[in-house]
């Protein structure tokens, strides 16, 4: 993607990223974390330690491998704080994710998302708290859309919005 003269090169994680309303202790239940994706529409949550720094990334594949392994009984029960002891989310995040500061441009994210375990990029303040999360996906459909329309193309329907 080639983003660094185009107006969409000058859009910053800010702008593009969903706030972080929910960042998930690292001790929280597997099934209580895929709860917080579920009730929250999204396909990764931020995970902090005590300090509320980010440690990792929880992530609906996350969940999915847990699942897995852990066998029908894994399901999303009716009670959230249910499942196998011990399980919880530090032992199935993502310690490998992309990060980025909030004014860091589209450009920056689609070169940071390169070789990322998951396809998000975390945008931390300076004490590495979470601050929101911008979707891959996002990144690509804006560089794609900037790229045809540029080429006289028009953009896909939609925007960039997802």
């Amino acid at each position: 993607m080639l983003l660094h003269n185009t107006p969409a090169a000058r859009s910053t994680a800010r702008e593009l990223m969903r706030r972080t309303a929910v960042a998930i202790p690292q001790g929280t239940k597997v099934p209580a974390a895929a709860w917080a994706l579920v009730a929250g529409g999204l396909g990764a949550v931020p995970v902090v330690d005590s300090d509320g720094r980010c440690v990792g990334l929880f992530t609906a594949r996350g969940y999915l491998r847990w699942a897995n392994r852990a066998g029908p009984a894994a399901g999303l029960a009716s009670d959230p704080g249910l499942g196998p002891a011990g399980d919880e989310v530090r032992d199935h995040m993502t310690r490998e994710f992309a990060t980025a500061t909030p004014d860091a441009e589209l450009h920056e994210l689609a070169h940071r998302l390169r070789g990322a375990d998951e396809p998000w990029v975390v945008v931390l303040d300076r004490q590495r708290r979470p601050m929101g999360v911008v979707c891959g996906m996002l990144v690509l459909r804006m560089g794609t859309n900037r790229r045809l329309e540029s080429s006289g193309f028009p953009a896909a329907a939609g925007g960039a919005e997802l």
